[in-house]
């Protein structure tokens, strides 16, 4: 066996390897032994056939096929050792030809990180204050969701719920038909058809109406672009929402814990606060990030960002099944968007948080930022605070290898972005002027 060809590109080296005769005779014979067992040769019993008749039975060029799963692993393998490359993940092998004997392989290497000069990165951290108008957003929110149904005896208005029986047809086929049907009459929904509430509006219980829409061409729904839906609605029931009196009682009703419609506010400040001071957190570390990359030279292999573009794809079909009604129409989105349109889609955010990984990784290690024993038993303790009597059970949890190793990655990446959150909160740096030498000081001296 000789390599024959070698090249190192990045994070990948590229070996193409020859296979000398006797290496493939050894081979074949190996390949015979595991073959003759499954092949049945006419006038012979099963794995007593010589090899000269199987080999002219089933043909040279299937024994070669057959060749490569029996020697092609441990001869890449050996070859890679002769190189002294050290593989950061499996090989992928190709065959180049059978005869004489030649494959390839391109081996990923592992990823190398020079990081820039962090200290200098600066950011400013966004603050968001909550405004009252905000606060009343909630609260009306709140109210609505606490609001009663009581039926209107007057023609129908916007923001009803009404109980109809509706007929129609697509363009003069069967559309939408139900005897009962509930529907919130709200301007800006487009189901069954866009601008189907307006007509509602004024209608009377016990009277029908009889309308057509037409879709427009532009609808996001290509089977509805264009035609045109005709109905006969017949309103059964009106009724209209009753929102609860505003004041301390509906505060102290919603949470005992609130006494006044104060608190009540104070509480939804607070929370609102939070969520808008963690999006302030996550974008202030996004920008420290994208600057730690930019400035840091990053090289990886491919392998990497496929594996991480493998898991994203995965979580959002997970998370567009959870999101849809049947297996039906979940199979009908997923008829919309290709595998390659996923793959170019999420590929940036796959590469992306590649880059993030191994910047902050490389951090952490610079800066010796990996927690201790000490600090990953004190992390543990505060997780199993309120275990009550299972406090031992939940540490013996806590402290099995895969667990602990996952908390261990936690901290780490929790301290690393402590550590330049800090550095970037630091006032900005002061541009340093020149000074002149001695002679250029001199110089001005004498003049």
């Amino acid at each position: 066996m000789k390599v024959t060809d070698k090249k190192i590109e990045g994070c990948q080296a590229s070996i193409t390897v020859e296979m000398d005769s006797t290496e493939v005779e050894e081979g074949l014979s190996k390949t015979y032994r595991r073959l003759v067992k499954k092949v049945e040769i006419p006038g012979f019993r099963k794995g007593k056939a010589p090899r000269d008749v199987f080999e002219k039975y089933v043909s040279r060029e299937k024994m070669l096929d057959e060749l490569v799963d029996d020697i092609v692993p441990e001869a890449c393998q050996k070859a890679i050792q002769d190189e002294e490359i050290k593989p950061f993940a499996t090989p992928k092998v190709a065959m180049v030809t059978t005869d004489p004997f030649v494959f390839s392989a391109r081996i990923p290497l592992p990823p190398v990180v020079e990081l820039g000069d962090y200290k200098t990165i600066r950011a400013t951290k966004e603050t968001v204050e909550i405004a009252e108008e905000n606060i009343d957003t909630v609260v009306d929110q709140v109210l609505h969701q606490r609001a009663t149904w009581e039926t209107a005896e007057r023609p129908v208005k916007m923001g009803d719920m009404l109980l109809m029986q509706v007929e129609s047809t697509l363009n003069g086929e069967p559309y939408l038909n139900r005897e009962d049907m509930q529907y919130s009459v709200r301007e800006e929904a487009i189901y069954p058809a866009p601008g189907f509430g307006g007509y509602l509006v004024d209608m009377v219980a016990g009277e029908p109406k009889e309308f057509s829409i037409v879709f427009p061409e532009d609808h996001a729904r290509a089977e509805l672009a264009g035609k045109t839906a005709a109905f006969k609605v017949t309103v059964r029931e009106i009724k209209e929402e009753k929102l609860p009196e505003l004041n301390d009682a509906f505060a102290h009703e919603l949470n005992p814990e609130f006494n006044t419609l104060s608190e009540l506010r104070q509480r939804i400040r607070e929370n609102m606060q939070d969520r808008q001071d963690d999006k302030a957190q996550a974008k202030f570390e996004d920008q420290i990030v994208e600057a730690l990359i930019k400035m840091s030279k990053i090289d990886y292999p491919e392998v990497m960002v496929e594996a991480e573009l493998d898991q994203i794809i995965e979580q959002q079909l997970q998370r567009l099944q959870s999101n849809v009604k049947s297996p039906e129409e979940f199979r009908a989105m997923l008829s919309q968007m290709t595998p390659e349109d996923m793959q170019q889609r999420y590929r940036p955010l796959a590469e992306q948080r590649v880059a993030s990984s191994l910047a902050l990784g490389k951090l952490a290690t610079t800066e010796n930022l990996v927690p201790n024993d000490e600090e990953v038993d004190a992390e543990i303790e505060k997780l199993i605070t309120d275990a009550g009597d299972k406090k031992e059970e939940e540490k013996a949890l806590y402290n099995q290898s895969e667990t602990r190793d996952r908390l261990i990655q936690l901290l780490t990446a929790r301290k690393t972005m402590a550590f330049i959150d800090e550095i970037a909160l630091q006032p900005a740096l002061e541009a340093v002027e020149p000074k002149a030498d001695e002679d250029e000081k001199t110089e001005e001296a004498d003049k």
